[in-house]
């Protein structure tokens, strides 16, 4: 029978995302900021809230229940 993968939760250090939130600030563009540069920015915003996302459920999961 195969192994189920890890959670990509499980594999986020909390670490890793305070150095990408840091590289890559959450903070309005510039207004001479190019259309694709804006595409750009949004994506990487949008794969740091994944990556948020995934490593909170699966720290909420893991949290033992009081």
């Amino acid at each position: 029978m195969a192994k189920e993968a890890p959670h990509i939760g499980h594999l986020i250090h909390e670490a890793v995302l305070a150095e990408l939130a840091s590289k890559f600030p959450n903070r309005l563009p510039a207004l001479h900021t190019s259309g694709e540069d804006l595409h750009v920015l949004i994506g990487q915003q949008q794969v740091i809230a994944y990556l948020q996302r995934m490593h909170d459920e699966c720290n909420a999961l893991s949290t033992p229940l009081l």
